[in-house]
């Protein structure tokens, strides 16, 4: 008997784990919310002005995005709908928690779904919010990776139901869920029409017409989103967008890349699923195995996305969350079949599981704290400085020099 196996037993004492982590992390959400010295300075002059806040274009407050080629048209604008009721960080931060609920719920319906083990499906989620990119996005309001994980969950749970059970609600919440995850984020696009693609590929022979209509409708969302990609923001970019290599080159920023992903944030994602995609592409397309209908187009669609952080060399700790409500399906199907137990595998599972406990979880761990200390930290250095101001300058005019302050960064806080 494996350890899996054993550990189906406890199905339901990992399930309590699961729902206790849940209420702890949305109590965390809504206790002492206050917005941050960080993104959040974007409300100032919108939101908390009485004033919608834009979509990515000439009026966001960060940056023209298409001086520098970028297209996420829904980025922030849920917070429009929190506005119309409150303008309270309460109401941001409650919007956030209900996120969470539905990224848990809908991703607990996908894996089982997929796998039958129960308590592993459990220890997956659990798993889930040990990852520095969960901690980074849920809290805080303008990091829009929590909105894509959570429709990118919801649109997989619709999907599967579609394919039980071929009803139009399922149909159009399945293509609704994945073009809104779609327009947050660009590289999204590459998800949905890599897993419809590999899908529609894998079950065309087999598929009723139901089926192949969701998936051509899914690859043509994201054809869509390409060709208002190239009619409206390309030709509108500026000449130059600044690489952000620096001094250091392509390859070294790559390598820099490469290790922070693999050793630091996501070990999962690129010591154990980056090789198992490789694997099953060569068992299917070279050794003609036969794939699962639902595992490996999932599986090929979190290896594209990934892959486009390494083709455009971008890091960052919460960027690959999207990835893992594909990823964490797929290996748990993998797992329960017990695929994966050749000695390659137990030492990257080795690998991963001692990056993950000395790196992403300390690190998951300190973005927990971080995002929750700094505004209240913050926000009571202002009252202090409110204070000293009024008492020592009496309604006169202060000028305040942040000295040291995002030099050169185009910017200021």
């Amino acid at each position: 008997m494996t350890f899996f196996d054993r550990l189906s037993k406890r199905s339901h004492g990992l399930g309590w784990c699961l729902f206790l982590l849940l209420v702890l992390y949305v109590a965390l959400l809504l206790y002492k919310p206050d917005l941050s010295p960080s993104d959040e300075y974007a409300f100032l002059p919108t939101l908390q002005s009485g004033k919608l806040f834009p979509m990515y274009g000439k009026d966001f407050p960060y940056y023209d995005s298409t001086q520098i080629g970028r297209f996420g048209p829904l980025g922030g604008q849920e917070y429009n709908l929190v506005a119309l009721f409150t303008h309270q960080p309460l109401g941001y931060f409650a919007l956030n928690a209900l996120e969470l609920i539905a990224l848990v719920l809908a991703l607990v319906y996908v894996l089982n779904s997929v796998s039958k083990n129960r308590a592993l499906n459990y220890l997956a989620v659990i798993f889930l919010f040990a990852v520095p990119a969960l901690t980074n996005t849920y809290f805080k309001l303008l990091y829009i990776e929590k909105n894509v994980a959570t429709l990118l969950a919801m649109f997989l749970a619709f999907y599967i139901a579609f394919q039980r059970k071929p009803s139009w609600w399922y149909f159009l919440a399945a293509l609704l869920t994945a073009n809104l995850a779609i327009y947050y984020k660009e590289p999204v696009f590459i998800i949905v029409g890599t897993l419809c693609a590999a899908h529609l590929w894998f079950t065309w022979r087999r598929a009723s017409w139901r089926s192949r209509a969701l998936d051509l409708a899914g690859m043509a969302s994201s054809v869509v989103w390409i060709a208002l990609y190239l009619i409206t923001v390309l030709p509108n970019r500026a000449h130059a967008i600044p690489s952000g290599y620096g001094a250091d080159g392509w390859f070294v920023v790559f390598a820099k890349t490469l290790f922070n992903y693999g050793f630091f944030s996501d070990p999962l994602l690129i010591l154990i699923v980056l090789p198992l995609f490789a694997v099953r592409a060569y068992q299917i397309f070279v050794r003609r195995r036969a794939p699962h209908l639902l595992a490996d187009p999932m599986l090929a669609a979190a290896a594209a996305y990934i892959g486009v952080f390494f083709v455009l060399n971008l890091y960052s700790p919460y960027y690959l969350l999207p990835a893992y409500v594909l990823v964490l399906p797929a290996l748990c199907y993998f797992i329960d079949q017990q695929a994966l137990n050749q000695r390659v595998w137990k030492v990257l599972a080795g690998l991963t599981a001692l990056a993950v406990l000395t790196n992403a979880l300390p690190m998951a761990l300190h973005y927990l704290t971080y995002n929750k200390y700094l505004p209240i930290n913050f926000n009571a250095t202002v009252d202090t400085l409110v204070r000293e101001v009024k008492s020592r300058y009496h309604g006169e005019r202060v000028r305040i020099f942040f000295d040291g302050v995002d030099r050169g960064n185009g910017r200021g806080v």
